[in-house]
């Protein structure tokens, strides 16, 4: 007679490919593998196929939530303008002068836009310029800037709407130059200990610039 076969007991399963979709989270998943690689500035290496290896699960999956690799990355462009708003509401908290506000906020942005240069680069890019497809992105970026003239407005309130336009984006384009300059490599030192008290510098020469363009 053949041996009896004996019963193995059961080894704990992998879950099935895709299981993180199934349960819910695969969106977060996904958005979590990506930000870790830009902050780490591999974003032109990034594919939706990578991040599907990389949180395990099948090349198909990630397809659910994001159509296309810039659908995630507006994605994440929108969470940065979140944190930044976030960042600006942390730093101006128990501020009640209007002036004192713009400044802090400009600083707060070049400090934040620096520390998170990877994440800052898509919150600018030109591949989401789609209103109706990228509707998220475009209503947080466009609330960013109401939010920079609401604190302009505020310093001079006899400003009429299109000088307050006018400061707004030059305020702007002179804290997003700078951060450009930065991240390139043309503004930053080699050694910390200067890049920071560079930065510092910088931080108050634009904040006080931008209550000069105000005032």
């Amino acid at each position: 007679m053949p041996p009896s076969k004996r019963k193995h007991p059961s080894r704990p399963q992998r879950p099935a490919t895709g299981g993180a979709y199934h349960h819910g989270d695969l969106r977060k998943a996904l958005l979590d593998a990506a930000r870790e690689q830009v902050t780490a500035g591999d974003s032109a290496e990034l594919s939706l196929r990578a991040l599907a290896r990389t949180v395990g699960v099948s090349p198909a999956a990630p397809y659910h939530h994001f159509p296309d690799r810039p659908a995630l990355f507006a994605a994440l462009a929108t969470e940065g303008f979140a944190a930044l708003d976030a960042a600006l509401a942390q730093a101006c908290a128990g501020l009640d002068d209007p002036a004192a506000i713009l400044a802090t906020s400009c600083a707060t942005y070049l400090r934040f836009a620096i520390a998170h240069g990877g994440h800052y680069r898509l919150m600018f890019s030109r591949d989401y310029r789609d209103p109706e497809r990228y509707a998220d992105y475009h209503r947080v970026s466009q609330a960013a800037l109401a939010t920079l003239a609401a604190k302009v407005a505020a310093v001079d309130p006899s400003r009429s709407p299109e000088q307050v336009e006018s400061c707004t984006l030059a305020i702007w384009a002179m804290a997003h130059g700078t951060v450009q300059l930065w991240l390139d490599g043309v503004l930053a030192p080699e050694s910390p200990q200067a890049a920071d008290v560079r930065l510092d510098a910088l931080a108050e020469e634009i904040a006080a610039h931008a209550l000069a363009l105000v005032r």
